[in-house]
């Protein structure tokens, strides 16, 4: 399997590094870099005199991605995509703002619209104008529509004491 950096043009990464500069380069290659998930619960804020200095979300991240094996394989990652050593340590930081959204708000798609059951309402029957007409019973099914699924909603615990 090629590595990532074997995948790129020769060209590419030293363009990058040449617009933005390497720490940019690598802030915009984390993700690639280190892998979604572990992206997702580390920022990179610096690199400084061949450090690495990483927000994580807390302090179970911070313990979990200080052991030594993680380290390293953080660093030879970092390290591999330039194709020499440029980090040798790795610094961690907690900052809370770094926690990714909960999984279920990113993977949660939109429900679709769902029309409303036609609705008998004869005294909209006594509306002249056909389009009002048609716009109080729509609004009339959306609100009895709501009001069918109301009470299946509810939890018994709410109701009051009598």
């Amino acid at each position: 399997m090629k590595s990532f950096r074997e995948s790129l043009s020769a060209n590419f990464l030293k363009n990058i590094e040449r617009e933005v500069g390497r720490e940019e380069s690598l802030r915009l290659l984390w993700p690639v870099v280190v892998g979604r998930r572990l992206a997702d619960n580390t920022r990179l804020q610096r690199i400084q005199n061949g450090r690495l200095i990483l927000a994580v979300p807390d302090r179970s991240w911070r313990a979990s991605l200080g052991s030594v094996d993680i380290e390293k394989m953080i660093l030879d990652a970092v390290n591999s995509l330039w194709g020499e050593p440029v980090c040798h340590s790795i610094e961690f930081f907690e900052d809370p703002r770094v926690a990714p959204p909960p999984q279920a708000q990113r993977n949660r798609r939109p429900q679709p619209v769902r029309e409303p059951p036609p609705v008998e309402l004869p005294a909209a029957e006594t509306v002249a104008d056909v389009s009002l007409r048609k716009l109080i019973l729509q609004s009339a099914s959306k609100y009895l529509a709501r009001q069918k699924e109301s009470p299946q909603e509810e939890s018994p615990q709410e109701e009051s004491p009598r």
